[in-house]
């Protein structure tokens, strides 16, 4: 009931600034497609997701959300739920600074309910808009972790420090890649951390209709139980809207 609510929650959240967007011409992606995951899941996944961004000179905003799902024999397999929040100021400065939230909830990888908010500053090496980007960042992470393990939950709340390289550059006319790496010690124990890289090649196929194929691999140090494992890695085929 709790992801149920939750989920309806975000989706009339992004359906309201959908409707902002569209009024103030901002800029709205839909995403389907499927996944295809080893780790703690290891199958075939239904993927769904949607996100708004803008962008001026002085700020850069942008929300979105990933659902997946998928069914084997009659029986629940993977489930899970991401959304993020995301305020970026003065973007096309050599410097600039960021806010950010994210939600993660997905069971089947040892999660009953993770929230993360961060505080950071970007440095950027060379960008250039819907070209390239280069840049490196640094933040601060607060996380607090609902963990499950069948009828355990064990709550965990730790202080984290990110570093995050980032490259975003375009190959073509048409196609355009993005590799980003987080490493994320817990400040008090820097035995305990999280390391996330992922990497996307999106084919534009026409003025709205783009083609993603992205990888992603995500190891923890610490796990809940021995149920789990410490990494899952996924490669999503998504097909894409954007206005």
């Amino acid at each position: 009931m709790k992801t149920t609510r939750l989920i309806i929650t975000i989706l009339l959240s992004i359906m309201s600034a959908i409707a902002t967007a569209q009024e103030n011409k901002w800029n709205f992606e839909f995403g389907a497609g499927a996944s295809d995951n080893s780790g703690n899941v290891d199958n075939m996944s239904l993927k769904n997701n949607s996100s708004i961004y803008y962008e001026d000179s002085t700020l850069c905003f942008s929300t979105s959300y990933k659902f997946i799902f998928q069914m084997e024999n009659g029986r629940e397999s993977n489930k899970g739920i991401n959304g993020s929040l995301n305020f970026d100021f003065y973007k096309f400065g050599n410097w600039s600074t960021f806010v950010a939230t994210e939600m993660v909830s997905n069971h089947y990888k040892g999660y009953d309910f993770k929230t993360s908010a961060l505080a950071g500053s970007k440095y950027y090496f060379h960008q250039k808009p819907d070209t390239c980007e280069y840049s490196i960042s640094a933040a601060i992470v607060y996380d607090n972790v609902n963990y499950t393990d069948e009828e355990t939950y064990l709550n965990k709340e730790v202080w984290r420090m990110s570093l995050r390289p980032k490259i975003i550059q375009r190959i073509g006319s048409s196609l355009m890649f993005t590799f980003v790496t987080f490493y994320q010690p817990a400040i008090k124990d820097f035995g305990d951390y999280i390391i996330n890289a992922s990497m996307h090649l999106e084919n534009k196929i026409s003025a709205h209709i783009f083609l993603d194929l992205s990888y992603n691999y995500e190891y923890r140090s610490e796990i809940p139980s021995d149920k789990y494992k410490h990494y899952d890695s996924t490669t999503e085929l998504t097909l894409k809207i954007k206005l």
